[in-house]
């Protein structure tokens, strides 16, 4: 999408936790206020040093997103201003929306983040709260890519931060996503689907990130993620 990143008027979308993690609370970013970085829910994108910074630019859009009876619906994001930046938006309602960036409409589902990397890279990063010894989370993700207008696709990724070892690793094998003109629909997009990894051990202060990147193309790269952690 990100030839129609001029349409953004600001910034990228961006949700961060209301409240302070508690147990037994499901813990989805759409769930949240979506009026800030917190140190629960954060959205980052990497810079050209290969730094990883927060988006620093919130705001909402108001009338481009539309539901499936055409009446505008507000969606909030954070971005890094500029053409070629990443944003994160959130369709925070229960109702599919839709727009147009510039070349057909993309669909987002309910419920869910719209993550474009440009051309660096965009993600949504959750800091595990203060949790007793023994601790298992339940983590799920899913990605769609919902631009199939042009472009080659996103990479996506499911990471893991210990806070013991300051290191990151792969929760799932990365993949790619790549939905050409055979799929270009709500319900024809190339898809992972929401999948749910079990019995995730963590340490107060372990972190977990949903990532997009380009494959190559930097435009038509916007993608339907689902970042979701279920405390015990």
């Amino acid at each position: 999408m990100n030839r129609g990143r001029n349409i953004i008027v600001s910034l990228l979308v961006a949700a961060a936790c209301a409240a302070p993690a508690q147990a037994g609370s499901n813990y989805a970013t759409t769930q949240f206020v979506w009026n800030k970085n917190d140190n629960s829910w954060a959205y980052y994108n990497l810079d050209a040093n290969n730094k990883l910074v927060l988006l620093p630019a919130e705001n909402v859009e108001s009338a481009a997103w539309l539901n499936d009876n055409g009446v505008p619906v507000q969606v909030p994001y954070w971005s890094n201003p500029g053409p070629g930046y990443p944003f994160v938006a959130a369709n925070t309602t229960t109702q599919r929306l839709h727009r147009d960036f510039c070349c057909g409409a993309v669909y987002l589902p309910g419920k869910s983040l719209l993550l474009d990397p440009g051309t660096q890279r965009s993600e949504v990063v959750y800091l595990v709260p203060t949790v007793a010894e023994g601790t298992k989370v339940q983590l799920y993700y899913g990605f769609t890519d919902i631009d199939c207008h042009g472009g080659d696709g996103v990479k996506w990724y499911v990471r893991y931060y210990s806070a013991a070892t300051k290191k990151w690793k792969n929760v799932v094998t990365p993949g790619t996503l790549f939905s050409d003109g055979s799929h270009c629909s709500d319900d024809t997009y190339a898809t992972t689907t929401l999948n749910k990894v079990k019995n995730v051990p963590v340490s107060t202060g372990d972190r977990f990130a949903w990532i997009v990147e380009n494959n190559g193309d930097p435009n038509y790269d916007s993608t339907a993620v689902s970042a979701i952690v279920t405390l015990p």
